[in-house]
This record gives C-alpha cells, sequence and structure tokens, in this order.
C-alpha cells in the first residue's frame, strides 16, 4: 500500500515540473517557483494525511517520520517564500515592489486605436500579472522590477502580444492584430511612427514638457503612480512632426483647470 502511494505521490508531483518554464527576469522565476513549492507541499501533506489514516498501528519511527514530514511539508514552503521576497527585493533595481502607470493613447493617420480588451474570465488584465493594461489606455508596472530594462516601451508590447520596432508597430486589437509600418501609406503621404511624451519637468512639478522621443522602444515611463503626474505617452503614424496636439484626459483635465502647463 505504501509503495503504491508513494508511486500515486512521484506521479502528481510530475506535472509540477512545468511550472520552470522559462522566464524572462528572476521575479517571475521565483515567482513560478514559490507556487511549486506550494504546490508540493500540499500534495506532500495529502500523501501524509493518507498515510496517517491508512496505517493505524504506528511504529515509534513511523511517528516521527510522519511528524517531521508535515513540519517539512508546512515549514519549507514557507521559509523559501520568506527567503526569496527579501533576496528579489534586495536585488531589484527597485528594491521592492512598485505601482509605476503612464496613460497612452495611439493614432493612426488621424484615428485612435484601440488595444484588445481582457479575454480571460479570470483576469480584467492584458500582459504579464507586473506588466499590462486593464482596457483602460493605462500601462501598469505592478510588483517588484528586477531590471528595469525589461520594462521599457518595446517591453510593455511585447507583454501585451503585439511588437514594437524602430519602424514598426504591431499592435492587437479585438479585430484582430494590426501592423503599420513606416513607409506604408497614410492618405496619399507615407506615414512615419512617432512618440511623444508629456514627461513632468524635474525642477518644476507643475510644468509637462513635450519630448519628441527618437529611441521610444527603450523609453522607460516614470516612476510614478498617479496621473498626473505620470507620462503622457502619444504613439502617431502620420505625416513627420515636431510635436503632437493631442494630450491624454486625465492630463487635459489638469491642464483646463490650471493644476500643470504644457511646454
Amino acid at each position: 500500500m505504501l509503495k503504491a502511494l508513494a508511486v500515486a505521490l512521484f506521479l502528481c508531483m510530475l506535472p509540477l515540473v512545468s511550472v520552470f518554464a522559462a522566464s524572462d527576469d528572476i521575479t517571475t522565476l521565483v515567482q513560478k517557483t514559490a507556487v511549486l513549492f506550494a504546490m508540493a507541499g500540499s500534495v506532500l501533506i495529502a500523501f501524509l494525511v493518507i498515510i496517517s489514516i491508512l496505517v493505524r498501528h504506528q511504529s515509534e519511527l513511523l511517528k516521527k517520520v510522519l511528524f517531521f514530514s508535515f513540519l517539512a511539508a508546512i515549514g519549507a514552503p514557507t521559509l523559501y517564500f520568506v527567503g526569496s521576497t527579501l533576496y528579489v527585493n534586495t536585488m531589484s533595481d527597485t528594491k521592492g515592489p512598485v505601482h509605476w502607470h503612464a496613460d497612452f493613447q495611439i493614432y493612426a493617420c488621424g484615428q485612435p486605436i484601440k488595444l484588445a480588451s481582457p479575454t480571460s474570465q479570470l483576469s480584467n488584465k492584458v500582459g504579464t500579472p507586473i506588466f499590462h493594461h486593464h482596457d483602460d489606455n493605462r500601462i501598469h508596472i505592478e510588483g517588484v522590477v528586477a531590471n528595469k530594462q525589461n520594462f521599457e516601451l518595446a517591453d510593455f508590447f511585447s507583454a501585451i502580444g503585439g511588437e514594437l520596432t524602430k519602424t514598426s508597430f504591431t499592435l492587437p486589437t479585438n479585430a484582430g492584430k494590426r501592423e503599420l509600418r513606416n513607409g506604408d501609406l497614410c492618405g496619399t503621404d507615407t506615414g512615419t511612427w512617432q512618440v511623444f511624451v508629456y514627461r513632468q519637468d524635474e525642477s518644476n512639478p507643475r510644468v509637462f514638457r513635450q519630448l519628441n522621443v527618437k529611441n521610444y522602444t527603450q523609453y522607460l515611463l516614470s516612476p510614478h503612480q498617479n496621473i498626473p503626474p505620470g507620462d503622457c505617452i502619444i504613439m502617431e503614424f502620420d505625416n513627420l512632426k515636431e510635436k503632437t496636439e493631442h494630450l491624454c484626459p486625465l492630463h487635459a483635465v489638469e491642464l483646463q483647470n490650471g493644476a500643470i502647463s504644457v511646454k
């Protein structure tokens, strides 16, 4: 009976190996490993409970084995979770969890483009647990940022199922993926992707400066939770221009109220 249970335990734990799928950063890997430890501990506890019920006449040795096995099944995942959390927070670029936001708008030939809405019944986000949007035209970075270089603008589009390069955008929409490349027609003229960012002035928090970001694939949003002072990112496929006339709604409200100025 014990041999059969041991074989069953081994077979139950085999699928847990899939938790070690390739990870983009140490934070994701630690999260997946923590899930593995928790699931393995739960399976082991269930296995030990079954043994305790089936084996009525337990020797002193078996009692000790069961006792210390229960301790290990409960203690090991707990210690790993605490230790890994401290390690990730210490080694990360942000030294702990963050909650950063940036509003964005996307236009093609003057027409707004809406990104695909969440399709899962269990989640209201599109992207990864750390890097996503909630169908709200807002970039969310929520969690521990192990390496800031993994959270640039191009990484956001990769996280939501699109692609951003220096010459093209692939945008996931509710109607399917839409791809636009520099040189494609926009009316009778050729269009070019440009990214403009309204970013808070470091010396004057009430002032937002419009930046024409050339190396936009590597743009990292400002570390702010509220909008504003968080960024307003305007992505446009149109004729080349020095400035954009578009502005994110919350920034426009603050501008109208006189709370901020734009230069």
